[in-house]
């Protein structure tokens, strides 16, 4: 008969099992142990609020108080901290109270009694295994007899009161905003109140007070002392003695300006990296071969000359043709040539010489500068390469071509510098001149964007920093008017003397490379800058002087590239840099 029993594996997972099922089983009597502690100690608590309110509502309303206490807080005959042992637990009873004056029934003139009632706020902490707080509020008002009556007229003291309204001089429906009172010396709050309707009446000593007023997603407004503004539109308040001060702040809800930056003329090209031959009408003695264009060999040895001819480039409608550029490998014994060919009538021909000084003979190195031709005349043209060799073991190697042309279409560019200025003020200088409520610095971001949000309602100009770029235009028509609560576009149109524009590639795909650091620098113009590139693989460099600089590019996945280029006019490299084998 075999004998049956237990593997040491299944008694490792029982007793995980059991272990497992323990420990549930303790936790959730942990958390059961706990909740009850909580609870036992909370209901003690409320009935120590509930003993500490019911004697304050059973002492004299003028009693009701805090021992040397000053307004908003009223003075009486009461603590301000007290503990209590209670069911072997230490409590803290902490009381805040403070004066009402109730807009309801008037303030000043209009209202007997400023101050018409004190609110009693009692906060019940305890420590320990099961710590917490709890709070308890309620309003003491005083009862209807000659005594307690008379107590209002002997408070010491002024009533300030604070209004908020919207945009259209409302408050209904909108919520309570935060009102505040600080003391300008220390800018530590004295008191404060959110009140549904938007007013609110603050029992103050006699003293200069600064008051702020705030909403989440709404416009703030403060007052504001000589050591911020030299002449403040909105001074601190003056509480008098006896007094009534009132003060109102407009505020509403925040708006946000959708800003986008271009030049106003911007580039068109043309561009072949010889992947394959799609842009090639004609390969003369030649082939395309690793990407790039070589002469074609028989029997082993290359032929001496060839020549490759892009296809027609006609942009359509543009301003004008801007540069011939092209990148190539001369060994020994070999060379290549470029020229401009164009369109007349249904015939392609040369360029002459008078048009493209230098084309009939060939161009030897780039760039070649094709502003000079009339965009009338020249409407569409064909870039070609004559390659040649002395030597049949070795050809020269043409890797692409570029011709670039001016348009009328926008361009986005990023990294502009400008300022935003808004026409409400909040007082003079030392001089008399306008402090601007809001002025700020901005510069649009990758692909010329930037969304600028948590303005007030105002009206706003925007002014270009730089003094080498010019203003063509801003859509809207500035000064620009926005309302609360809205999302306003705002295009700015420049123009530059001088700009170049990097777009980077992958050599392998052909598709654009994000986020890669291109850095373009000249030491003798102390020009260094770096942009990333957008998802389109380009970045802009707005404005830029003429002369010929340093291009380094660094991407994660691709090795670094560093190459040197003119800039002049509106200039465009396309880049294709190598993937890390």
């Amino acid at each position: 008969m075999m004998k049956k029993g237990f593997t040491l594996i299944e008694v490792l997972v029982g007793v995980a099992l059991t272990v497992i099922v323990f420990l549930g089983i303790f936790g959730a009597y942990t958390l059961g142990i706990k909740v009850v502690g909580k609870s036992k100690i909370k209901t003690v608590a409320i009935e120590i609020a509930n003993r500490e309110i019911e004697k304050i509502r059973n002492m004299p309303y003028g009693s009701v108080g805090i021992i040397d206490g000053e307004l908003p807080v009223p003075e009486g005959s009461l603590e301000e901290i007290i503990n209590i042992e209670s069911n072997g637990v230490d409590f803290e009873v902490k009381r805040q109270m403070k004066y009402v004056a109730d807009t309801a029934d008037g303030t000043g003139g209009a209202d007997e009694c400023d101050l018409d009632y004190k609110v009693v706020d009692l906060i019940i902490s305890w420590t320990g295994k099961f710590a917490g707080e709890l709070i308890l509020s309620s309003n003491i008002t005083p009862k209807n007899n000659i005594e307690e009556l008379s107590s209002c007229t002997a408070q010491p003291g002024g009533i300030l009161t604070v209004q908020v309204s919207d945009a259209y001089g409302l408050w209904e429906g909108r919520g309570p905003p935060l009102i505040e009172i600080i003391d300008p010396d220390n800018q530590e709050v004295i008191d404060f109140f959110s009140p549904e309707d938007g007013t609110h009446g603050f029992p103050l000593v006699e003293d200069v007070y600064k008051v702020r007023v705030t909403k989440t997603g709404y416009s703030s407004g403060q007052t504001y002392g000589i050591d911020e503004v030299a002449i403040p539109e909105k001074p601190h308040v003056s509480v008098l003695e006896g007094g009534y001060s009132e003060i109102s702040f407009p505020i509403d809800k925040v708006s946000t300006f959708e800003v986008d930056t271009f030049l106003s003329a911007g580039l068109g090209y043309f561009s072949d990296t010889f992947v394959d031959d799609q842009k090639v009408s004609e390969l003369v003695d030649t082939v395309i071969n690793g990407g790039a264009v070589v002469l074609r060999q028989e029997n082993g040895f290359y032929l001496t000359s060839g020549y490759v001819v892009s296809e027609p480039i006609a942009p359509g409608e543009f301003l004008g043709w801007d540069e011939f550029f092209w990148d190539m490998l001369e060994l020994d014994d070999t060379s290549i040539t470029t020229q401009v060919w164009y369109l007349n009538g249904e015939d392609w021909a040369m360029v002459p010489n008078s048009a493209l000084p230098g084309n009939a003979a060939g161009f030897d190195y780039p760039p070649v500068d094709l502003s000079t031709l009339d965009p009338e005349i020249y409407t569409s043209l064909e870039l070609r390469a004559y390659l040649s060799t002395d030597d049949v073991e070795v050809t020269p190697s043409l890797y692409s071509w570029q011709a670039d042309w001016d348009t009328s279409e926008p361009i986005p560019v990023s990294n502009i510098d400008f300022n935003l200025q808004g026409e409400k003020i909040i007082g003079l200088d030392e001089d008399e001149e306008p402090v601007y409520k809001y002025r700020e610095d901005h510069t649009s971001g990758i692909g010329g964007h930037l969304d600028i949000s948590d303005l007030e309602w105002d009206v706003y100009s925007f002014q270009i920093t730089d003094a080498n770029l010019i203003l063509d235009e801003i859509i809207p028509v500035q000064p620009i008017g926005i309302d609360p609560d809205v999302i306003q576009p705002v295009s700015i149109y420049l123009r530059s003397e001088n700009s170049l524009f990097v777009h980077v590639k992958d050599d392998v795909t052909g598709d654009p490379v994000f986020a890669a650091s291109v850095r373009v620098y000249n030491a003798g113009l102390t020009y260094d800058q770096t942009r990333q590139t957008d998802q389109d693989g380009e970045s802009s460099f707005v404005p830029i002087d003429a002369d010929t600089y340093t291009v380094e590019i660094t991407a994660p996945g691709f090795d670094n590239y560093s190459s040197q280029f003119s800039v002049s006019g509106n200039s465009l490299k396309i880049i294709e840099i190598e993937r890390i084998e």
